[in-house]
């Protein structure tokens, strides 16, 4: 059966060496997940420092925002193309990152501002997890989620000071356990044709919002650090970044057709990137009918990222327009020409 994306299989990534299981020679501890480690810096800064605004790319996802927002700090949003450096001015924290794998100079002169400024940096390096970017070196703590790279329930934090509060010492084995049997449930679906596709989805929605509810003070378990730090990083960079230069180059005829009406937001890939997906840019109109289309074959793209109404937000272009295709490590060469092949079809089909 053909399936593409959605959360990772038990063992879908090959085992090896992790080079990039240390970004930085920092003080690092391992965490639940990526608002965890959120929530854990903020403990830490708020043990040695009066904090109570944090700024923002306005491009983020909700789970980046709640952390701050229920810790009750003010948050506030900056756009990279207009007046940043007025937001940054209004806040002790500033929080920047580079999208999908992909290394931005502008990025790094922000952080170069914020820094001047004598404000504290974190840097959220999720989307840049197997890259070596120039803002690891001016942060003051670094955090990494790895859940959306790889079957591995853990996330990193680092900091430069070093901790002034305990590391975390609880388990959330409501999350892992379910989150694990899907993981177990869905190779043998995909594998052996076995099972149920309907149950192991439920499992992994059961477990994604039992995070999103628990989600603070949580410690990675042991089991799932090792599997992060076993992983091969080679292999995963060489087959990302096969990946999406055949999506790049395959998808980049189409750019100028006016017809088609479709953007991609990087159209290269520097030595040291290492995609996470390639975003692919459509008219906000036709997005959820695309995305629609392109489910029906089997192809599961998500959107980064829909706004949660909840907490603060900024709504910018690509929030409307944004869909992630696939090219991580579970995929060859034919299934990308599948994929490609049906983003094709649903994007002419209008």
């Amino acid at each position: 059966m053909f399936e593409m994306g959605s959360e990772f299989s038990e063992g879908a990534t090959k085992v090896g060496i992790n080079k990039y299981k240390n970004l930085v020679e920092m003080e690092k501890r391992y965490v639940l997940s990526g608002r965890t480690a959120i929530a854990h810096i903020i403990e830490d800064i708020m043990s040695y420092s009066l904090f109570r605004k944090v700024a923002l790319p306005g491009y983020c996802c909700s789970s980046m925002i709640k952390p701050f927002y229920t810790k009750g700090i003010d948050v506030i949003f900056y756009e990279f193309y207009s007046k940043y450096e007025e937001i940054i001015d209004q806040a002790e924290v500033v929080l920047v990152m580079d999208y999908f794998g992909f290394e931005s100079s502008l990025t790094v002169k922000i952080a170069e501002i914020v820094k001047k400024k004598g404000k504290i940096l974190i840097v959220d390096g999720t989307q840049t997890a197997f890259s070596r970017l120039k803002t690891y070196d001016l942060a003051d703590y670094i955090l990494v989620s790895y859940r959306k790279w790889t079957d591995c329930l853990c996330a990193a934090v680092y900091s430069r000071r070093g901790f002034s509060i305990d590391a975390l010492k609880k388990n959330n084995s409501d999350y892992v356990l379910p989150w694990r049997k899907a993981a177990d449930m869905k190779k043998e679906y995909l594998e052996c044709n076995r099972g149920n596709k309907t149950d192991f989805l439920q499992l992994y929605r059961k477990a994604n919002e039992l995070l999103d509810a628990e989600y603070d003070g949580y410690a990675a378990p042991p089991s799932e650090i090792e599997k992060f730090e076993s992983v091969d990083s080679d292999d995963i960079r060489m087959r990302r970044r096969k990946n999406a230069l055949f999506l790049i180059e395959n998808l980049k005829p189409m750019l100028h057709l006016k017809r088609c009406n479709l953007g991609l937001m990087y159209e290269r890939l520097s030595d040291e990137d290492c995609p996470l997906f390639i975003p692919m840019l459509v008219d906000a109109v036709k997005r959820d009918e695309i995305r629609k289309q392109l489910i029906s074959r089997g192809i599961y793209c998500p959107i980064h990222w829909p706004i949660d109404q909840r907490y603060p937000y900024v709504r910018t272009q690509y929030h409307n327009s944004e869909i992630s295709l696939i090219c991580d490590q579970r995929y060859e060469n034919r299934d990308i020409s599948q994929e490609i092949e049906e983003v094709s079809k649903a994007v002419f089909s209008f």
